[in-house]
């Protein structure tokens, strides 16, 4: 009995779509540009956070020493940064290393370097950051115990560009929610306008089926199904344009090319987040028709 209510549901939700075949192709075509629009700022957020993940590894915490300390007391300065829980690596750098990396950084300007006598650069400890600490509250609580250290000049870490940074992906995640709030609103509206069409068309058949006994949900899940199917067809649709496109931008745009740091490539939707998105489009059918179902239908 389940199963022959089950095919019912099927067949209904069908006919239903067949009835109305330019509506529902005008709203899977409608609800495919929604996803669409969500995919394209998806994948330029995935692939934005990806580059972001790669300068966060430039992120590096510099402890510039004072001058005169002995091997003993730069061993001590080393055990107690490495003691501090945000420290993945430490790398001590001599006086002498800083001037030779200096000159090899100045070695198209040499005249630049001939009236340097004494080694005036001090030495310092680079220090890399563990991913969990590359935010920039927790930077500055570590640059501020590290200044405490004895022995330790000055530490800096580009505290503007650390702030700029962390701004801008808090902003790209703001934008993401409202974007997909948004384009959420958009299908479970066009889903529930579409669906009413179908419930005002059929309530000849709905008051019949009533008459004779049929339940609320029997009478509700051809209706269900329908805005289901609707939203699963548009947020497929979106995925194959999504595809068609990506692969158009790749093949004719030198995007391959150095971005800053490195190679870089636009990379397409992971296969979760792919589901997710066909995912999303049968909650949302599922919802919008729910919704539809409940305001217009009188069961």
């Amino acid at each position: 009995m389940a199963l022959y209510n089950i095919i019912h549901f099927l067949e209904e939700a069908l006919n239903n779509i067949r009835r109305n075949t330019f509506v529902a192709a005008i709203t899977v075509g409608t609800i495919g540009i929604a996803f669409l629009i969500f995919g394209i700022f998806l994948i330029i957020f995935s692939n934005l956070n990806d580059i972001t993940s790669t300068w966060k590894e430039q992120i590096q915490v510099v402890s510039y020493l004072k001058d005169g300390l002995s091997n003993a007391e730069i061993i001590s300065i080393e055990d107690k940064i490495k003691s501090e829980r945000e420290i993945s690596s430490v790398a001590f750098i001599s006086k002498e290393k800083a001037l030779s990396e200096f000159r090899k950084d100045l070695s198209s300007q040499t005249g630049l370097l001939e009236g340097l006598g004494e080694n005036p650069l001090p030495a310092y400890f680079e220090i890399r950051l563990k991913r969990a600490y590359q935010d920039p509250k927790s930077i500055l609580s570590l640059v501020d115990r590290l200044k405490k250290i004895k022995g330790i000049e000055d530490v800096q870490y580009g505290q503007e560009w650390v702030e700029n940074l962390s701004s801008f992906l808090d902003f790209l995640m703001i934008a993401g929610m409202v974007v997909g709030g948004l384009i959420s609103l958009a299908v479970i509206l066009i889903v529930s306008n579409t669906v009413k069409l179908t419930v005002y068309a059929r309530k000849d058949d709905i008051e019949i089926m009533k008459l004779i006994g049929a339940t609320d949900w029997f009478v509700k899940a051809p209706f269900l199904i329908e805005g289901m199917a609707i939203g699963f067809l548009g947020s497929l649709m979106s995925v194959i344009l999504l595809f068609g496109i990506y692969q158009i931008i790749v093949q004719n745009l030198p995007l391959n090319a150095g971005l800053l740091f490195g190679r870089f490539s636009i990379a397409f939707l992971s296969w979760p987040d792919m589901v997710l998105l066909l995912i999303a489009g049968v909650l949302l059918g599922l919802f919008g028709s729910f919704v539809s179902v409940g305001r217009f239908l009188k069961v």
